[in-house]
Formats: C-alpha cells, structure tokens, sequence
C-alpha cells in the first residue's frame, strides 16, 4: 500500500536537492525497471526506481540491475498471492529479493509494524545492510505518533531517533501517516537533509487515482470525488474506508467499488469480507461492479445497497444518477476492472451541471 506514492514523493525529495531522476508512474517490471535507467541523464546525482512484482524470481534481477544504494519495503500484504502456491509468505519472500542488488553498506528501510517484519530484517541483516524502521511501533527508528487529517491535508507526529518531529502532509488517506516517516528515511538515506524532505512531503499531492481529489459543483451545492480508480486490494481498501468514515461530510459517504484481483481462492472472502468495514465505516451507499464484486453485493443489508452492474460501464450512469450535493463519493478498485470509468462518471457531472467546468 502506497508503493508508487512513496516513490514519488521521494523523488519529489530529491529533485529538490539536485539533479533528480526517477520512475514514471509504475514503471517498475522487466520494461518499465531498464526503461527508467535507460533514460536517466549523466548528470544524475540522485535516482529512485519502483520495483514491482506478480511472480516469485521478478524482482532480483532488475535490484541486481539498479544496484541501489537504500531500498524500503513499504508493506507485506496478501496480493498478487494467485501466484504464489505459500499465499502472502511467498509474497514477502519474493519482496525480500530487494536485497540481492544492494550495495555493500546500503540502508533497507522496513515497516516495523508489519507482520513479516523480523523475517525481512534478517533478510537485510543477512546481506550486510543497516535496517532503519518506521511505524507505531514503540522501537522504530521513526515512530508514528499520530496522524490528523486537516482541510487541506493533514498533520504527523513522530518521534526521529528520539526528536519529536509535527509535520503537515498534503495526503489526506491514513496510511500517510506510515509511509511519510517511510518517505523521510529514505531520503535520509540519499543524503537529503531534513528540512528539504519535510518540505517536499508538505507539498507532494495525491497522485492521479491513488487519493486525489475534486470539488464538483452542482445545482444546489458540491460534491467531493476521491479518486481511489488506480489499484486495490483488501488492505488498501479497508485503510480507504477508514479514512473516509473518520472524514466529515456535508451529506453521505458513498463508495463505489469495482474488482480486486490477483486474489487466488481468497477472492470471494475477501470481497465479502468488506462489508464490515463498510459497516465500522458508516458508509451510507455501496455501488459494486464487477463478477468478483457480487460477493460483497450479497454480503450488504438493503439499506446499504447503492446498486450493482457487472461492469463498470453498465454501473457508472446509476452512480452518477445516485449523487447529491454534499456528498463525498470514494471510487476504488484495480485498474484492469476499470474502475477508472466510475470516477469519471462522477467527474463528468461537472460539464454536464449548470455552470459546471
């Protein structure tokens, strides 16, 4: 959760300290990974690359290939576990392959609070590394003390070996909270002072369909569309939902959520499993797309229900139809269930709203 953002906001980190290059995107596989060195100019001094997988044995070589000089693991969650015949162990196996390619003496920064944790500090020990931690855990290097959404972001409290350290961010999602402090040990790591890096966090925004978000006005008032369409899986969902339900709202909280994939035999379970969230959440209407969706649809009381289609593009005119001013609706799901079309469905109400633009 929060791969690609991190990465961002450290490159936007290093670009304010010199010469930056980093990953476009998710550039992070066999293309996207040489991809991305091919293009970094001479005059580099500074680089961050994301390194992705689905499959055991990805991402050796390509850390073989950049041979970095910190890595961080943001988290071990249960996704892509379809290829795994371990489930989420062989997800934090084929994780730890990171290390192959560090350099002799280089940093792995590592979730404290994740359950693989002391499996992948042993893999980094193994290799010779000097592990850095963050997290809510009372020995992490970076530890998180709170974290408070604001009206236009939201705030951190940490402690930074041992310094109280209160910090604004631009993010509004929980796990912010988590991945700045990830964010700030890297670019420590990079030899990025302090002050610059607490600068580049307060501005980094959310990036494009991983949390970003729009004020629509409509007849009669506005309505607020956060844009989760780029990726899910049961973790980031449930963190998303927990951000929405602590969040104030004018009108209703409504979710629409299409496929979450790469889940293996979990996948019915673990799309029916949402609806407690949902319920913890006090989302007022669900809007489910997609075959793998139906098991969540069924799990939901009535009153809940917001309306169901197999795809994305039969459900987007009946979530479009379904919002008033005041409402805040979250679209999230994986980009290959194209959740994409719901939130542009919501975005399209704009145009087609008196004065809207």
């Amino acid at each position: 959760m929060g791969k690609t953002s991190v990465t961002q906001a450290v490159k936007a980190g290093l670009s304010r300290a010199g010469a930056a290059h980093g990953s476009v995107n998710s550039y992070n596989n066999h293309i996207g990974v040489p991809l991305t060195l091919a293009r970094m100019p001479a005059a580099t001094r500074r680089a961050i690359f994301e390194i992705g997988m689905n499959h055991p044995g990805e991402i050796a070589p390509l850390s073989a290939m950049v041979r970095p000089h910190a890595v961080a693991i943001t988290n071990v969650e249960a996704v892509h576990t379809e290829n795994f015949t371990d489930g989420e162990a062989g997800v934090a196996a084929a994780k730890a392959e990171i290390f192959a390619g560090l350099e002799p003496g280089g940093v792995a920064v590592l979730n404290a609070d994740n359950r693989w944790f002391e499996d992948l500090r042993a893999h980094a020990a193994g290799v010779g590394a000097m592990v850095r931690t963050f997290g809510a855990a009372q020995a992490a290097d970076a530890r998180l003390l709170g974290f408070f959404p604001e009206a236009s972001g939201a705030r951190v409290e940490a402690m930074i070996d041992g310094a109280r350290l209160d910090f604004p961010v631009s993010q509004t999602a929980a796990h912010w909270g988590a991945m700045s402090l990830c964010a700030l040990l890297m670019l420590e790591a990079l030899e990025v002072d302090r002050a610059t890096a607490l600068t580049a966090l307060a501005e980094f925004a959310p990036l494009e369909g991983r949390g970003a978000e729009r004020r629509i006005a409509l007849a009669g008032g506005e309505i607020i569309l956060v844009d989760e369409s780029y990726n899910a899986n049961p973790v980031s969902v449930v963190g998303a939902l927990e951000t929405l339900g602590r969040r104030p709202v004018a009108g209703r909280r409504i979710v629409a959520l299409t496929d979450m994939l790469e889940l293996g035999d979990q996948s019915p379970d673990s799309h029916a499993g949402l609806a407690g969230p949902i319920e913890t959440a006090r989302i007022d209407l669900v809007f489910c797309a997609g075959p793998l969706m139906e098991s969540l649809w069924k799990a939901l009381p009535p009153t809940r229900r917001g309306g169901y289609a197999r795809t994305a593009a039969e459900l987007s005119p009946h979530l479009a139809r379904a919002v008033e001013p005041g409402d805040v609706v979250m679209v999230k799901g994986s980009r290959d269930s194209q959740a994409r079309l719901l939130a542009q469905a919501i975005a399209d109400l704009a145009a087609a709203s008196p004065g809207g633009g």
